[in-house]
């Protein structure tokens, strides 16, 4: 298996077969369905996120995996999505014909409301946005991507309406998440991409 996994030919054939599954819609049940199961499995979640936090340590793989979702968003593709630890559940996206992963109450009233958007083509979990906090790197999960259906993209953090920035910019979640928020406002900026705080009054 070593000797195959080094031979591109092999590689490129195996991805073939794999994305030709993938477009079996009877494929696709079965394989939503297993995940579901190994997801229960504590097992499961311990081994994937030791996995990615091993990953997500080194900036070139940060850099490279929000390019790709970036050019995946701009694409209209929207993968199914998991990032975020709080307390959530799935919500079956009939626009995106994914399952998305929501945080809190606010999230799921947000998705809700992007499925009767009729601008928006599609929407999912945000990028990894990289940031600087008492001299050490971090890099934390934005909200949400927001692509609307004459191109432009967003990127849209929810929180309710009194954690949203003050007029002077500052916050009263504290020091850390502003300058998450700056961070991500600037991520966005290089990009050419709109950077928005919404919250419950919003959605009214």
């Amino acid at each position: 298996m070593q000797k195959l996994h080094k031979n591109t030919s092999w590689r490129k054939n195996v991805r073939e077969a794999n994305k030709k599954k993938s477009q079996d819609p009877k494929w696709r049940r079965n394989h939503r369905a297993a995940m579901q199961i190994l997801m229960e499995k504590p097992e499961w979640r311990k081994r994937q996120k030791e996995g990615a936090q091993r990953r997500s340590q080194t900036s070139e793989w940060r850099k490279n995996n929000n390019e790709a979702q970036l050019r995946t968003y701009r694409e209209g593709r929207i993968p199914a999505s998991g990032a975020g630890k709080g307390k959530g559940g799935w919500f079956d996206s009939q626009k995106n014909g994914v399952q998305v992963r929501y945080d809190s109450t606010l999230e799921l009233a947000w998705y809700k409301r992007l499925e009767d958007m009729k601008n928006v083509r599609s929407y999912t979990r945000g990028p990894r946005v990289p940031y600087s906090w008492n001299g050490g790197a971090h890099s934390y999960f934005v909200d949400l991507w927001v692509l609307f259906k004459k191109g432009r993209l967003e990127v849209w953090e929810v929180k309710p309406l009194g954690n949203h920035p003050l007029p002077d910019g500052s916050t009263n979640r504290g020091a850390k998440d502003q300058a998450k928020w700056n961070a991500a406002r600037k991520w966005c900026g290089e990009r050419g991409i709109i950077f928005r705080v919404v919250s419950g009054e919003d959605l009214e």
